[in-house]
């Protein structure tokens, strides 16, 4: 990454650790809950149920990393160790001790029939991270899903969400290969955060901090454990243009693919008090396009067609959380009507849960009709003029821009707070 100005990341990462603390600044710092975040699968990267166990936050979060990232505003908690930890394992008994409306109530999956109920139960940044969790209760988080699993007479698919590094970290010191049987027990998917194989997109507009040779290591040696791999797809960084993101897009599900992991696209929503919320209170990064969106499905109906024997990819809701966004593709729109919007939101939903690609595409085909087509062509058209100047020279004036106003955002931000 030689061609990135060390000097422009590290300016993007005060602005973040800047904007995180005057989010957690509104707020008392609270007991960390018995219940974990989550349970609705509209907060979900699937039609089932994910859970965040709320403890510690994520260490790259704190360190300014992961730009768009809304997970960070989750207000802190106590910083005892052992009492952290201690509250993990409650909020795992939880899920389990409630079983049937946790998990069960919530599998909304109806294509790729299964025995298997699949469930997300993840920790804030990173599962894998020693920062957020000791190997040994680590290790006890896995033991209490098996036994919740077998004591409820269930079989599952756990999801669980990482950052590349700690998989190899874990890896090498061991402790990985030691609770890889219970992982495959529970038919692990293990998803970590890519973004984009672009290096420009990951490591300066998303600021992943991660080199493409980590992730592949990683990838590696998820399979060796007999565990399935999976990536996060980033869809909708600030100073792209709609084209630019399709492009983005595209050249990482091809690569995900090429490397048999499991995609699953996120489209982007803004979180307040963080750089993209910004810009886009100030007309400087819209959303990603309802319409955009639709070009985003057709490239993973390309790729992976009608006729996989298991999920081939996966969608995280759009307007999902937590927290809630307050600007999304389906409200915050430029290009397209209200009305479409909303068939292509629910189509995506639907599709999500069905995989059924005939009645989405009989659903938002029709949709060409509408006088918004033309509105989104002309969004397109205008948004040329922006591809004039690369795409690192749009960055850095962004990033200006954010340094000028930050304090004024700050400053307006906390009086919507107080009001």
């Amino acid at each position: 990454m030689e061609h990135i100005n060390a000097n422009l990341l590290n300016k993007i990462a005060k602005i973040n650790i800047s904007l995180r603390k005057a989010y957690g600044s509104q707020f008392v710092t609270p007991v960390t809950p018995d219940i974990p975040f989550g349970g609705n699968v509209e907060n979900s990267i699937g039609p089932w149920p994910e859970y965040i166990l709320h403890g510690f936050n994520c260490l790259r979060s704190e360190k300014g990393f992961c730009t768009p990232c809304g997970y960070s505003n989750v207000p802190p908690v106590l910083k005892d160790k052992n009492v952290i930890y201690e509250y993990l394992l409650k909020q795992v008994d939880f899920i389990f001790h409630n079983v049937n409306k946790t998990i069960l109530e919530n599998q909304f999956l109806k294509a790729y029939p299964s025995d298997l109920n699949k469930v997300a139960i993840t920790l804030t940044g990173s599962f894998f991270s020693d920062y957020e969790i000791s190997t040994e209760y680590r290790r006890k988080v896995v033991e209490k899903i098996v036994e919740g699993a077998e004591v409820n007479g269930i079989k599952l698919q756990l999801f669980i969400e990482t950052h590349a590094e700690d998989v190899i970290n874990s890896y090498n010191n061991g402790e990985l290969s030691i609770i890889s049987d219970s992982l495959r027990k529970l038919n692990t998917v293990v998803l970590m955060g890519f973004e984009s194989v672009n290096e420009v997109s990951r490591e300066l507009l998303y600021f992943k901090n991660l080199n493409i040779e980590a992730f592949e290591n990683a990838v590696n040696i998820i399979k060796k454990l007999g565990l399935r791999p999976g990536a996060f797809i980033f869809a909708g960084l600030h100073s792209m243009t709609q084209n630019e993101i399709v492009m983005d897009v595209r050249q990482s599900i091809e690569y995900l693919k090429h490397n048999n992991v499991l995609p699953v696209l996120m489209i982007s929503n803004f979180k307040e008090f963080t750089v993209d919320h910004l810009l886009f209170s100030y007309g400087r990064h819209f959303v990603v396009e309802p319409r955009t969106v639709l070009k985003l499905m057709d490239i993973l109906y390309d790729q992976y067609g009608e006729n996989a024997l298991d999920i081939p990819w996966m969608i995280a809701d759009p307007v999902g959380g937590p927290p809630a966004p307050e600007a999304h593709s389906f409200k915050n729109m430029r290009g397209s009507c209200s009305q479409c919007a909303e068939v292509i939101l629910s189509n995506i939903r639907m599709l999500r849960e069905t995989y059924d690609w005939s009645t989405y595409f009989e659903n938002v085909n029709k949709l060409n009709a509408c006088y918004c087509t033309e509105s989104y062509n002309l969004l397109l058209e205008n948004e040329k003029y922006f591809e004039n100047n690369s795409l690192i020279d749009r960055v850095v004036s962004n990033i200006e821009f954010v340094e000028k106003n930050k304090d004024n955002y700050i400053y307006s931000m906390k009086n919507v707070f107080d009001a």
